[in-house]
């Protein structure tokens, strides 16, 4: 009995890892595809569900969360809303997903739909004073749109920081492989000759003197991290 409640605990393990595998794939396709990302990170969340379902009650979901998943535990609420909610996301007479951008998703989804107004509305009577339950409800109401309109500007925010330091990796991995094999003479002659009139050479430049700041200030947070330590 025991044997089979280790191998059923192995077995179960094996999946999760497995979903974690899948998961961390939709989320590096939603971060570099652009016309797709919508339908990875809708792929991300049902995936997200599926693991954070199969959990066992030792483990929490923040907890495997941080051991298993790339992304911050936002971009897990964002891929799981978008997921739940896709089919708010029809609009225009049909239109699906597919169409939009995460940007515009994330909007669909935080901007409510107004409510139809009467055609007419009779006046109060001179004098009358407002309900203040009415009231409460209406301020209650436009504070929690107020703190859904900053949770998705938020995440917003995070998935654009999140592209941009997937674009700085891949110029790593690139000037990994280009530096070794590429003299500094033949870049440069390849380069001017390339560059012309163009604005290559001035990119460049200003590309340097920013690399030069984003590694001074990454030395710096690194030095900290490891004195914390």
């Amino acid at each position: 009995m025991a044997e089979v409640a280790l191998q059923n605990g192995r077995g179960q393990a094996a999946k999760l890892e497995s979903l974690a595998e899948k998961i961390n794939a939709e989320h590096r396709a939603c971060v570099t595809a652009q016309r797709s990302a919508v339908a990875h990170a809708i792929e991300a969340g049902r995936l997200l569900e599926e693991a954070k379902e199969g959990l066992p009650p030792s483990t929490t979901w923040e907890q495997w969360l941080e051991d298993n998943f790339e992304a911050s535990a936002r971009t897990d609420r964002v891929y799981r809303q978008l997921y739940r909610e896709q089919q708010k996301l029809k609009q225009n007479g049909g239109s699906t997903a597919a169409t939009l951008s995460l940007r515009q998703a994330l909007k669909a989804l935080a901007e409510p739909k107004p409510s139809p107004r009467p055609l007419w509305v009779p006046e109060a009577p001179e004098g009358a004073q407002p309900d203040p339950q009415a009231l409460k409800g209406l301020e209650a109401e436009e504070e929690a749109a107020q703190a859904w309109k900053r949770h998705n500007q938020a995440a917003l925010a995070e998935q654009q920081a999140a592209e941009r330091l997937t674009e700085l990796r891949d110029i790593i991995k690139v000037l990994d492989q280009l530096v070794p094999k590429y003299p500094p003479e033949k870049a440069g002659a390849a380069l001017a000759a390339w560059a012309g009139e163009g604005r290559g050479l001035t990119v460049l430049r200003d590309s340097i003197a920013w690399l030069q700041c984003v590694l001074e200030v990454a030395e710096q947070k690194q030095a900290r991290i490891q004195d914390a330590e």
